[in-house]
């Protein structure tokens, strides 16, 4: 996380308007939820950093069909429509729509 807040503040000084990136959250990625340690993990960081930022509540689970659909040249919603990865993909588009209804460009 302290690597991602320095990440923000370069990219702040880079982007030459000197404004201020829009951030929607932090996206929990290749979880193993059926682990204790993982589950763990993201509760902890919710707790320290939520104050500094936001999280979704989707997290993208560990799995194997991206891989697969990347050598089968498919989109995860094509090569594996209902499994839960792609189902969790589309969870976060809902959310990220959710968070972002309303914002004016």
């Amino acid at each position: 996380m302290q690597n991602l807040f320095k990440k923000i503040s370069d990219v702040r000084k880079l982007n030459g308007t000197g404004t201020k990136p829009e951030i929607l959250g932090a996206l929990f990625t290749q979880v193993r939820a059926n682990t204790t340690n993982n589950r763990m993990l993201m509760q902890q960081a919710r707790e320290q950093y939520g104050r500094n930022i936001s999280f979704f509540d989707t997290y993208i689970p560990l799995g194997t069909f991206v891989p697969e659909s990347d050598l089968a040249r498919q989109s995860i919603f094509k090569y594996a429509p209902k499994s839960t990865l792609a189902m969790s993909y589309m969870d976060l588009v809902d959310e990220f729509i959710k968070k972002t209804e309303g914002q004016v460009d």
